[in-house]
């Protein structure tokens, strides 16, 4: 192949990633394991329910997990509760819970908790790390699988809530954006909570979170695949 056709099959690349991702991904900072893929099961571990707990440091590594106010030091594997509040690592090996992306996602259950498991409590994902200097939006892929019912959460930079755009929804997952660039190349504690104000069990998946440029309109990506597909036109044609 001549330089020229592997410069035009790069940027063909590029442009399929922009828009298999709707966003295409910058350097993550240094934040850790946004797609939780590095848990580190180990191999004796039941692929599903009843097992022991994961520690947090192999199950989510780069994460800190609360429940209500109290930071949790294990999570559960492959299993959902049916109304406490707790926090999973889900894996490709679950019986009836699907991973988002990948080998593993996060499941967040707002739920109830305490003494008498009769108290309504919050769970949230946390991680502290320095944002990309050329970040300018956030995105992630989430689920619910509460039919009917669209669980409460919420996402914040530093305390403070993101407001969440929809760019894309599939029957499996819901890919949200929102905007970032106040926080570019600042150290921030990135935090995802699900909530429940009336002890009711709020379900979310979450999986595939990273940061990227700016969100493109409908439009853009419209062109995007126009540019694509003229792109691939031209080295078939090279090619031939």
């Amino acid at each position: 192949e001549t330089p020229a056709h592997v410069s035009i099959k790069t940027a063909f690349c590029f442009i399929l990633l922009g828009l298999a991702t709707g966003v295409p991904a910058c350097a993550q900072g240094t934040f850790q394991n946004l797609s939780f893929e590095s848990a580190s099961v180990p191999a004796t571990q039941p692929p599903t329910d009843p097992g022991p707990p994961l520690d947090v440091t192999i199950a989510l590594p780069g994460w800190s997990a609360f429940i209500g106010t109290n930071q949790v030091g294990t999570v559960r594997y492959n299993n959902a509760t049916i109304g406490t509040a707790s926090l999973s690592l889900i894996g490709t090996d679950a019986a009836g819970l699907n991973v988002l992306e990948g080998n593993f996602s996060a499941l967040l259950q707002a739920g109830l908790h305490g003494p008498g498991a009769n108290i309504p409590s919050e769970v949230s994902l946390r991680q502290t790390g320095m944002l990309p200097s050329d970040a300018q939006s956030l995105q992630f892929k989430a689920l619910s699988y509460v039919v009917g019912v669209v669980p409460p959460f919420s996402v914040s930079v530093g305390g403070q809530n993101l407001v969440l755009a929809v760019l894309e929804s599939t029957p499996n997952f819901t890919l949200y954006g929102a905007d970032v660039a106040a926080f570019a190349g600042a150290t921030r504690e990135l935090r995802f909570t699900v909530t429940t104000p009336d002890g009711r069990l709020n379900n979310l998946f979450l999986d595939s979170i990273r940061f990227g440029p700016v969100i493109p309109e409908p439009g853009t990506v419209a062109l995007l695949a126009v540019g694509a597909a003229t792109l691939l036109w031209r080295v078939r044609k090279r090619n031939a």
